[in-house]
């Protein structure tokens, strides 16, 4: 079990990239070597390619028809019930489509550009699509010209329509000449939960971090006009067409304020000249990749692994800069499970919870690729989660100090399932989960790895902020929990390492 899961971020983030149906050629740039190129169009999202900010995150494919498609993720976009939830998904439409089945088609991940480009029809009568999201901004741009006039619609596409326990159904706004939608936490699990595990006189000092939390976008194109609540289409046929999707999450007393929020981000990400922010755009990650690399050359194996490292670095800074660490299940880019065991794009194997054996694994990287950007979200949302984890630990094993975890919520609690319903018979704060309850070990691991940061950074004010606050309540816990044995050595019983050694 260990190894399947822990393994599965990195094969589920780059199973896209293994049906590769053509490969992009040899360049004067090493990097244009490890680009994605496709000579089709895919049958469904398990054939999209990912691309992001850091923050926001987009599954890009295009269909038989000829259509592109785009699943939008955004790394805060947690549901009532404390799962990480899809914003939304976008289905662009020429007319007539240069992308159909039958004609020329490519499409390609150029990972020096940060982009996406598909070219449909045959030179140099081809049309060209551009996808990006700005690497400075919250905002996914896509820029389509050819050399004939064709006509563009952008209609978004909701599978949330109906109530369910702990989800209500997404909101499609009246109004206005652009297309805007969101998804709102009309209750929460976050009650229940703290009260599950024995934390209901703790919930005064904390807020809901899911009631009320909103996320949702705006879709806008140049030229289009408003078609019905969920469609933009030209006016006229075109040359050229663009059309910028603006993402949001907020946790707002009412749906207005958000609006009022979504507003404000499309004002200051349009601000900036369209040409500027490109440019910007591909600066940021062209000293991205001129920042560290890994470069095998040799036979095939040895462009394999060059080509792997390349590509899972794409798809952790894709989804590294967020609010919150980046999900070993799957990351922003989970697709409907079409081998019929899951469902919508909402699915997502092992839950909203972090399991920290598995989220470990692509942040230690990051200290020899310099990638400490994205190592800041991951550190934050641990330590936010101190206070808590004191508490559960004093009223639990009347202790001090506090311990990780392995399996816990982005607000700190174990996750349910694993937790358990029931603690009449065992102590409050030991999980049901054979698998992880008596695991210690995680927030020493955890500690292990900001030394290490500091190392790299002498940041003095991680330190103060993060790590000193961190590791002194991990090696606490230890000390005032677990008895000495007549050496004076702790005898830190019961444990287990991993998931091994289960009773």
């Amino acid at each position: 079990m260990f190894t399947e899961m822990s393994t599965f971020f990195l094969a589920g983030a780059l199973l896209v990239f293994a049906a590769t149906r053509a490969e992009a050629t040899d360049t004067a740039d090493p990097m244009d070597r490890c680009n994605v190129v496709w000579d089709s169009p895919s049958g469904n999202s398990s054939g999209s390619m990912p691309i992001g900010n850091g923050d926001v995150g987009m599954n890009v494919w295009v269909d038989q028809n000829g259509d592109l498609l785009g699943l939008i993720s955004k790394t805060d976009a947690w549901g009532a019930g404390g799962d990480l939830l899809k914003v939304g998904r976008v289905r662009i439409t020429l007319s007539p489509s240069p992308f159909a089945k039958g004609q020329p088609f490519r499409q390609e991940l150029k990972l020096r550009q940060g982009m996406i480009e598909i070219t449909g029809g045959a030179a140099p009568a081809a049309t060209v699509a551009k996808v990006w999201v700005d690497a400075n901004r919250p905002v996914i741009r896509v820029e389509c010209d050819g050399p004939q006039p064709c006509d563009i619609s952008a209609q978004i596409e909701v599978w949330r329509t109906e109530k369910r326990p702990f989800q209500a159904p997404d909101t499609v706004v009246e109004g206005k000449d652009r297309v805007s939608w969101y998804h709102r936490n009309e209750d929460s699990v976050w009650p229940a939960s703290m009260k599950q595990q024995g934390l209901a006189l703790f919930m005064a000092k904390m807020t809901d971090p899911l009631l009320n939390r909103t996320f949702g976008a705006a879709l806008v194109g140049v030229g289009l006009e408003k078609k019905d609540a969920r469609t933009l289409k030209s006016s006229k046929p075109a040359k050229s067409h663009g059309i910028s999707i603006y993402p949001l999450t907020g946790q707002t007393p009412t749906p207005q304020v958000w609006l009022d929020q979504l507003e404000k981000t499309i004002q200051a990400a349009d601000a900036v000249d369209l040409a500027k922010a490109r440019a910007e755009h591909v600066q940021w990650w062209n000293d991205f990749w001129n920042r560290s690399w890994v470069r095998i050359r040799g036979n095939e194996a040895a462009e394999t692994v060059t080509r792997a490292y390349t590509l899972q670095r794409w798809v952790s800074a894709c989804a590294g800069r967020g609010s919150f660490p980046i999900k070993f299940n799957g990351s922003i880019f989970t697709v409907e499970n079409w081998d019929g065991g899951g469902g919508d794009p909402d699915f997502r194997l092992w839950g909203g919870a972090y399991w920290w054996q598995n989220t470990r694994l692509p942040y230690w990287p990051m200290l020899a690729s310099g990638d400490y950007d994205m190592m800041r979200p991951m550190f934050s949302m641990y330590v936010n989660t101190l206070e808590l984890a004191k508490e559960r630990n004093r009223i639990s094993y009347g202790c001090q100090g506090a311990f990780l975890p392995e399996t816990m919520t982005f607000y700190g609690l174990w996750q349910d399932g694993d937790y358990g319903a029931s603690h009449e018979t065992k102590k409050t704060g030991d999980a049901d989960s054979r698998w992880i309850h008596w695991i210690w070990s995680s927030g020493l691991d955890l500690s292990m790895m900001m030394l290490d940061y500091y190392d790299h950074t002498q940041d003095d004010k991680f330190v103060k902020d993060q790590l000193l606050p961190w590791a002194d309540a991990m090696v606490l816990y230890f000390d005032t929990r677990f008895k000495r044995d007549a050496a004076g050595k702790l005898v830190i019983d019961l444990t287990q390492s991993i998931e091994t050694y289960q009773t």
